[in-house]
């Protein structure tokens, strides 16, 4: 059946198993989440040196090899495991997938098979996966948006055990942008550093230090200065910006300030613009820091008139940087372009 990485993980940490897992989807996070688990408790050390096969998806894997192996009983163990990874790189998958759906149609309670495809996924009226879904688990890890990205670091942080400051986990998405992997690696490194620190809270500092992100010069700040119209501030953070395009380009920028634009008009229309209703409502909690930006904007007259004016700005100025009837100008100047007629209007 098709199911969700909560699901899969509860089940799996109860010590159940289903016969066959097919992890597919364009955000590899949680594919390799549920494989590793899978792969590292299925079996013990001992069962493992017979009954765990892995494969990675290459010219010379062929799905036939896999079915049959995944149909082998258990040695001197209660059960196998079969798992193919990377199953995207086997040559001519779609053409094989047939016997995978052999085997699928007639499987060994015996053995779990898994079955990881990133960045794409199996064509859903396949056999296979229809077979997968009567008797397993079918997982499509869906890619986030980059304004997703905040609230999963606040929720991931959570997960393991800490506290993170609101602006702590901007900063550290921001920083490693919406690669949900390297963003775990940077919180297991964090969570190391609060141990030996003796601390239950993941600071500014803390990733300032040890992750490597700017605390001044990023698009949080940047959106701050907009609505606060700090016009030096906001000067100094684009200037930074133009000095370094390739990691901070207008395409990247654009659809936060956006994003922020939207919420901003949509918060003149909430019952009430106390904290727990924007959280709850827009599913923004960086409402509860202090000089949040609805603050700042209400504060320095971004009406819903001009919220909207602004949005058309940065829809127009997001095409201008494509080459959409606009002569070449640089990432750069682009985005001093839009921030100075945003900020006058």
């Amino acid at each position: 059946m098709a199911a969700t990485f909560d699901s899969i993980m509860k089940e799996l940490q109860s010590g159940t198993y289903a016969p066959i897992y097919l992890l597919m989807g364009e955000e590899p996070y949680y594919i390799d989440v549920v494989s590793d688990y899978i792969e590292k408790n299925a079996l013990s050390e001992t069962d493992k040196a017979f009954n765990q096969s892995v494969y990675y998806g290459g010219k010379d894997i062929k799905l036939s090899n896999i079915a049959h192996d995944a149909a082998q009983y258990p040695m001197m163990s209660e059960r196998r495991v079969v798992m193919l990874k990377e199953a995207q790189q086997v040559d001519r998958f779609k053409d094989h997938i047939a016997d995978l759906a052999a085997y699928a149609e007639h499987y060994l309670e015996s053995t779990i098979l898994v079955v990881c495809y990133k960045y794409g996924v199996v064509d859903k009226r396949s056999k296979f996966v229809k077979a997968v879904e009567k008797v397993g688990r079918v997982l499509e890890s869906a890619k986030m948006w980059p304004n997703q990205i905040p609230a999963w670091t606040l929720a991931h942080v959570a997960s393991v055990g800490l506290g993170i400051e609101q602006r702590a986990a901007d900063l550290l998405s921001e920083h490693i942008g919406a690669n949900l992997s390297n963003i775990a690696a940077a919180v297991a490194k964090l969570k190391t550093i609060c141990a030996d620190e003796k601390k239950q809270t993941i600071t500014v500092d803390m990733v300032t230090t040890h992750i490597g992100a700017s605390n001044e010069y990023n698009v949080f700040e940047l959106r701050d200065a907009i609505f606060s119209r700090n016009v030096s501030k906001a000067n100094r953070i684009l200037k930074a910006f133009a000095g370094n395009e390739k990691q901070n380009p207008i395409q990247k920028i654009t659809p936060y300030l956006f994003g922020c634009f939207e919420k901003m008009f949509a918060y003149y229309y909430l019952p009430d613009q106390k904290p727990q209703t924007i959280a709850q409502v827009l599913g923004d909690r960086t409402a509860f820091a202090p000089n949040n930006f609805y603050e700042l904007g209400r504060r320095n007259h971004y009406t819903g008139n001009k919220c909207l004016k602004a949005m058309e700005l940065i829809k127009d100025y997001d095409m201008k940087s494509k080459g959409y009837k606009s002569p070449q100008i640089s990432s750069g100047d682009a985005l001093l372009e839009l921030v100075f007629q945003i900020m006058n209007l």
